[in-house]
């Protein structure tokens, strides 16, 4: 839904709408011509939860998905801090 809710905001079909942070941000800079004059406010609008990730032990490979994971969210934090840093 949050791409179609971006594309309703580029087009002014409305005129804001919630998102998470990272999500919109990932998704307006992976399309800039689309949705390169969009922006978002950086304060929180209600309360920070914590999401979580399971992997069923059933899974042949659900240690090598728990790797995975944890190596795409280490480099994801990384990525966010050095870009923060590079804007302050």
């Amino acid at each position: 839904p949050e791409i179609q809710n971006l594309s309703m905001l580029a087009r002014n079909r409305t005129d804001l709408f919630i998102c998470e942070v990272s999500v919109c941000q990932y998704l307006i800079e992976k399309d800039p011509v689309k949705f390169g004059n969009l922006d978002f406010h950086p304060k929180s609008i209600g309360k920070i939860r914590g999401f979580h990730v399971g992997f069923s032990k059933k899974w042949d490979r659900a240690q090598e998905f728990q790797v995975r994971f944890n190596h795409a969210l280490k480099k994801y934090k990384a990525d966010r801090l050095t870009g923060w840093i590079s804007k302050n």
